[in-house]
C-alpha cells in the first residue's frame, strides 16, 4: 500500500509539499510545468500519480485537475500527462495508462550524432537491462541509474552516429518488477526525422 508518508519520504528533496498533505509535487512541475504528481485520499492512501509533460496545458487545467485525480474520471487528464496510475481508497493499483518510460529526450546534433536520455518512473518498480536497437544497427545493453531531476525517476543515456540517415528509429525493450512482484514487458520507441539536422 503506498501512503503519504512512504511517498514524502522517498525523494524528498525534488518535493514540494502542500500543507493540506493531499498532493506532492516535483519541484520540476512547481517550477517548469513538468513532472511528478501525487494525490491522496484523507486517510493518507495515495490516490493517484501523474507524470506531465506538456506545459502549456497543465497550469490552465490544474485547478480542475484535482477533480480528474479519481480512479472513475480519468478521460480529460490523458491530454497533458504521459504517464498515470490510478488506486482505490483501500491501497489497490486500478488502473495505468501509459507505461513507466515516462519522458524520452532525444538531441540532434550537428556533427551527425544523436544524444538520446530515458526516465523511467521507479517508486515500487525495479528495472532489469535496457535493451535498445536503432535501425543504423546499433544495439545498446544499459542499466539505470538515479535520476536528480524529478522524484522517484531512474534514468539511462547513450548516443551514437546516426549521419545519413534521414529517419532516426530506437526501438526500446525493458523487463521490470512492478509493485505487485509481476515481471512486466516494456516496449516503446523513438522517431525523428533528422533530416533538417543532418543538411
Amino acid at each position: 500500500m503506498i501512503t503519504y508518508e512512504k511517498i514524502k519520504e522517498s525523494d524528498n528533496l525534488r518535493f514540494i509539499i502542500s500543507q493540506t498533505d493531499k498532493e506532492i509535487e516535483d519541484k520540476s512541475f512547481a517550477y517548469h510545468d513538468m513532472g511528478g504528481y501525487y494525490s491522496f485520499y484523507k486517510n493518507g492512501i495515495m490516490k493517484s500519480y501523474f507524470f506531465f509533460t506538456k506545459s502549456d496545458t497543465i497550469y490552465n487545467k490544474k485547478d480542475t485537475s484535482i477533480k480528474v485525480l479519481d480512479v472513475d474520471t480519468t478521460k480529460s487528464v490523458y491530454s497533458f500527462c504521459s504517464y498515470a496510475e490510478l488506486y482505490d481508497t483501500t491501497g489497490e493499483l486500478k488502473k495505468v495508462y501509459g507505461n513507466p518510460l515516462v519522458y524520452k529526450e532525444i538531441e540532434l546534433l550537428k556533427n551527425g550524432r544523436a544524444c538520446v536520455t530515458l526516465h523511467f518512473y521507479s517508486f515500487n518498480k525495479f528495472y532489469d537491462y535496457i535493451n535498445i536497437r536503432t535501425n543504423t544497427g546499433n544495439t545498446f545493453q544499459l542499466t539505470v541509474t538515479k535520476d536528480n531531476s524529478y522524484s522517484n525517476m531512474m534514468k539511462t543515456s547513450f548516443s551514437y552516429n546516426f549521419r545519413g540517415v534521414h529517419d532516426i528509429k530506437i526501438y526500446i525493450q525493458t523487463d521490470f518488477l512492478d509493485c505487485n512482484n509481476k515481471r512486466q514487458d516494456l516496449q516503446d520507441s523513438i522517431l525523428v526525422n533528422s533530416t533538417v539536422t543532418t543538411q
